[in-house]
């Protein structure tokens, strides 16, 4: 080429063909010892005052075709203040469009994962006039004052707090909304029955709904139920592509019961269930195409533990009772559960004289139905457990005691108030049947197996 082009395509240092090349220096002292770099020096000059030309740098580059793993290995080589040539496959727009995507991906993830631990409730803590509800990582997402102080003793009272609260989506768009059971003191008397409610929050604290127990009911010919209600449990179902709650309300003071069916992202509901006594659980049993509706508690005219169970289709039921008595509903809608199973009142609930022997719980395990029953209100580690199968019909598979329940038949034993051991009980040699109620045959006995 023409000399004065050729001096126009020269670069006259080391710095210069590092920048031409997109590399650092010592890489490419290394090329010319290595690779046969074609930098040329200055005449009589010392051995760094070279130079070389653009044209036979790009030519050498053309023709040294670097592997990938050559390019890498220079790049571990560069001090961190020396530009970098970028690689070429790092230009292609399919390579630059799936780092993007994939950049995109990792972000979300974080996103997620951090709206699952911190923003979503997961914990909540009651204060005297307030709910606080916490994340993931136990930090206060919000709170929300309510008009009265809450009557704390009345949780207390009533069981685990776990028991006033739930946290689920209701709505369906992957929210979590807060549930709570709230006791709101009307007047500034402590003595004063607090006003239960059922108060429903967003994921953000925003009040959507509150639902408050309020139905009327006439049982006999003289008792007037009007309230206050307690509410003692809720069932959070799905029921299709919409969220429902059960919720469970007894009467202060008779102790009877009503069962409400409320949409959960409304509030609105109707009663479907009421029961001469009080209900403390609530479940749901899915057999086929039909679900039927579990209600464990306790009946005041028999004076014994009960559990309904009923097709949640049907618009309402009420539990069986001696028509013209005190017990019978009378300003009820026309219509009964499937079954109404009420179990035997055992040994040492007849001998501590206890009035309630009620079921509290009501669990299921590969189809079957498991109850447990509490002889002594006050003494939760001393019950009974029936394991009950509704296929072909309602009949008992088992009947277990728990290690306490033995403990105190030992005690009363050794105290004279029962006559009997353990390995001669006849509550556990010949045990009681239940009795069992359905819409077709009235009543009936279903024998237990005897326990070994």
């Amino acid at each position: 080429m023409p000399e004065s082009a050729k001096t126009n395509a020269r670069l006259n240092s080391w710095k210069e063909i590092a920048a031409h090349l997109g590399r650092d220096v010592r890489t490419l002292m290394r090329w010319e010892k290595e690779k046969q770099l074609p930098v040329h020096r200055v005449p009589g000059g010392q051995r760094k005052a070279v130079f070389a030309y653009r044209e036979e740098l790009d030519a050498w580059l053309h023709d040294e075709s670097l592997p990938n793993s050559e390019v890498q290995d220079s790049d571990k080589a560069s001090a961190g203040t020396e530009t970098k040539r970028i690689p070429r496959w790092l230009t292609s727009p399919a390579v630059f469009g799936a780092l993007v995507a994939t950049l995109f991906a990792a972000l979300y993830f974080r996103y997620s994962f951090d709206t699952a631990t911190r923003q979503v409730p997961v914990r909540i803590r009651f204060t005297a006039d307030a709910l606080e509800v916490f994340d993931g990582r136990d930090r206060l997402m919000w709170n929300y004052h309510f008009p009265e102080p809450l009557e704390l003793s009345y949780m207390s009272n009533m069981g685990d707090l776990a028991g006033f609260t739930r946290i689920a989506d209701l709505n369906g768009d992957g929210g979590r909304e807060v549930l709570v059971v709230v006791p709101l003191l009307s007047e500034a008397d402590s003595s004063t029955a607090p006003l239960v409610e059922l108060d429903c929050f967003s994921s953000r604290g925003k009040l959507l709904w509150s639902y408050v127990p309020d139905e009327t009911f006439q049982f006999g010919t003289s008792r007037h139920l009007t309230g206050p209600w307690n509410i003692l449990d809720v069932l959070v179902a799905s029921e299709g592509k919409r969220t429902f709650l059960w919720v469970a309300a007894v009467h202060r003071e008779w102790g009877n019961s009503f069962v409400a069916r409320l949409d959960a992202q409304t509030g609105r509901g109707a009663v479907r269930f009421v029961n001469t006594g009080v209900i403390y659980k609530l479940n749901k049993l899915r057999e086929g195409s039909t679900t039927y509706l579990l209600a464990a508690g306790f009946n005041n005219e028999y004076g014994a533990g009960s559990l309904a169970i009923m097709d949640e289709r049907i618009p309402f039921a009420a539990s069986p009772q001696t028509p013209g008595t005190r017990h019978e509903c009378k300003t009820c809608p026309k219509g009964s559960p499937d079954y109404y199973v009420v179990f035997p009142r055992s040994e040492i609930n007849e001998v501590k004289e206890v009035w309630e022997d009620s079921l509290r719980s009501v669990e299921l395990s590969d189809g079957q139905i498991e109850v447990h029953k509490f002889p002594l209100n006050d003494e939760p580690a001393i019950y009974t457990v029936y394991v009950l199968q509704k296929q072909p019909t309602v009949h008992l598979v088992s009947l277990q005691f728990s290690s306490y329940y033995d403990i105190l038949h030992h005690d009363l034993e050794m105290a004279g108030k029962l006559d009997h051991s353990i390995a001669s009980c006849p509550e556990r040699r010949s045990p009681k049947p239940v009795k069992l109620w359905t819409p077709s045959a009235g009543w009936s006995e279903v024998p237990i197996p005897r326990v070994e």
